[in-house]
């Protein structure tokens, strides 16, 4: 699959923002689910990881409340140390801009208003010459200065890149934010480039499913029910858990529903939070995606003794015929987590 990453950050609080991204900024917070700068700085950063590709295309929801001052990279796309692409935004003109590793390549046309909410896509591929690619759309429309696919948009080292870096920034007078996220690598034939516009949905567990082994929830709460230990507005570790030493345990829970009456469903991500308690470093878990009575298990996590946010995301339904997500299955859906090895 093509897709890396649908992400929002509803269901973080700040101080465990590090455990679903690869590194960030002290200064980095989540408010009213909006990614923003916790105090003035010039930059509060998150990144996150990925195996290299030479194409990548990054989608998000913006809005800046700040004018008459140029903002440094918003976006970066980034091989080991090598800096390659960036896309920044003048706050004075309202205007997004491209850069190799600080050298100028685009200008834009489009022109942003303060206090106004934008979806944005920027579509990269890394490469020498007139190969490489940067294409920008603004709420679904092509921005006529970044749409190019001559460019030399390779700094040095490798025509790939292996991770992203995104910053917000507070002021005195204003602040950018994100939310709404989605990342697509440009090798699986089918996310290769824009998805266009989308809203993330947040389902959280929301009543004890059906999906254990006995036909109830496996796992030990560590008070009260399975699902309260589990139905947090936002991950809280050891204040709250569910645990099991048994191998093939499940839980699975009723979720919140989208929301939505219709629409299309470009994929799911599972999250969970989780770590290991006992000496075994041979503990696996995996996700669980319960539809129409059916448990499907996706694939083995190693806990550390820390926690972390693992994710696994399904484009497509994962039944016969791998059909494509609809608003009812996802209304209906049951969502855990089995132990399968340790």
């Amino acid at each position: 699959m093509a897709n890396r990453m649908i992400h929002t950050p509803t269901f973080l609080a700040t101080a465990r923002i590090g455990e679903y991204w690869f590194t960030v900024s002290s200064t980095i917070a989540v408010s009213s689910d909006w990614y923003v700068a916790g105090s003035n700085t010039l930059s509060a950063d998150l990144s996150r990881v990925f195996d290299s590709q030479a194409g990548w295309t990054i989608g998000f929801k913006f809005k800046y409340t700040i004018a008459g001052t140029p903002l440094t990279p918003l976006v970066q796309w980034i091989d080991g140390t090598t800096a390659h692409m960036e896309l920044r935004l003048n706050a004075t003109t309202g205007i997004f801009t491209t850069t190799r590793n600080g050298t100028l390549v685009q200008t834009g046309t489009t022109v942003l208003t303060m206090n106004t909410e934008y979806y944005v896509e920027w579509r990269v591929v890394i490469a020498d010459a007139t190969n490489g690619v940067s294409i920008l759309h603004v709420d679904g429309v092509p921005d006529g200065g970044i749409n190019a696919s001559n460019l030399d948009t390779r700094n040095a080292g490798n025509a790939s890149a292996d991770r992203v870096v995104l910053s917000c920034y507070r002021y005195t007078v204003g602040d950018i934010r994100f939310k709404d996220i989605y990342i697509n690598d440009n090798s699986g034939g089918v996310d290769d480039t824009f998805w266009g516009p989308i809203e993330v949905a947040t389902l959280v567990p929301s009543a004890d499913g059906s999906g254990g082994g006995g036909g109830t929830n496996d796992w030990a709460p560590l008070s009260s029910t399975n699902v309260s230990n589990v139905d947090d507005a936002a991950a809280d570790g050891d204040t709250s858990y569910n645990a099991t030493s048994t191998n093939g345990d499940i839980d699975t829970f009723t979720m919140t529903d989208t929301g939505f009456a219709s629409g299309t469903v470009k994929g799911v991500e599972w999250v969970g939070e989780l770590r290991r308690v006992d000496a075994s470093s041979t503990a696996r878990v995996a996700p669980v995606l319960r539809i129409s009575g059916t448990n499907y298990v996706g694939t083995d996590i190693t806990p550390r003794t820390t926690y972390l946010m693992p994710s696994e995301r399904w484009r497509l339904q994962p039944v016969g015929g791998t059909p494509a997500w609809d608003v009812s299955t996802l209304d209906a859906i049951e969502v855990g987590y089995k132990r399968t090895a340790g």
